[in-house]
């Protein structure tokens, strides 16, 4: 199927929504940030245990992040369930036989510009494939249906909770390291100019977490996929 032209108020709202998808995570996670260091009783406990209670925050945002995940595809990105038809029947069907049984098929409408598959879910009851509209317009029944299996595979292999684990295992390891790091810079640091060694230490910093966004994609990210 070719690809339909949008009205430009669709184009703007499709895009709105991909937007949102990236915003969203983060208004969520700055916000349990903000309540852990302003909240009365909870700011003092932060501020006395800081170097253990800052990674473990960021490590249980991250993870109410992962797990809400479903809920934000879903409701931002408009995706509705996968209408009754011979494409729905031949994937429930696929998952009588194999038993993967996701909460629902979603369908994202993407004006046919996207063709793609993913699998989302971490919890029970929040388990989903979703499929956009130029996959099922391009490709026929059986090959919906071997996309549809390779997200099995995904879910299966608990890819979705893999992927947490790694984010959560990136964000410990940058603070443990930049920590380490700055331990062993202190003596040079303190023999710079202020504002030279501060500087030095952002771009220090930074360096880390290029390195190891680096290695989380390249060997974490491909491992997975």
């Amino acid at each position: 199927t070719a690809h339909r032209p949008w009205a430009r108020r669709d184009y703007v709202v499709f895009h709105i929504r991909v937007l949102m998808l990236a915003v969203v995570p983060i208004l969520i996670a700055q916000t349990l940030l903000e309540i852990l260091q302003t909240a009365p009783g909870i700011s003092l406990f932060v501020a006395s245990y800081e170097m253990l209670v800052v990674p473990g925050a960021a490590a249980g945002v991250l993870a109410v992040v992962f797990i809400c995940a479903p809920l934000l595809i879903r409701f931002i990105l408009g995706a509705r369930s996968l209408e009754p038809g011979p494409v729905r029947t031949r994937l429930e069907a696929y998952g009588k036989r194999t038993g993967f049984r996701p909460n629902d098929i979603l369908v994202w409408q993407t004006g046919n510009a996207i063709t793609n598959a993913l699998y989302i879910g971490i919890v029970p009851r929040m388990r989903y494939v979703v499929v956009t509209d130029a996959l099922l317009s391009k490709l026929d029944p059986e090959q919906v249906e071997a996309v549809y299996a390779h997200e099995a595979g995904h879910g299966a292999r608990h890819h979705t909770l893999l992927f947490m684990l790694l984010a959560i295992g990136l964000v410990l390891g940058a603070y443990s390291v930049v920590l380490a790091m700055g331990g062993l810079l202190q003596p040079l640091l303190s023999s710079l100019d202020p504002e030279v060694a501060g500087v030095t230490a952002l771009a220090a910093t930074i360096g880390v977490y290029v390195a190891l966004l680096a290695l989380f994609f390249l060997v974490g990210m491909g491992w997975l996929s």
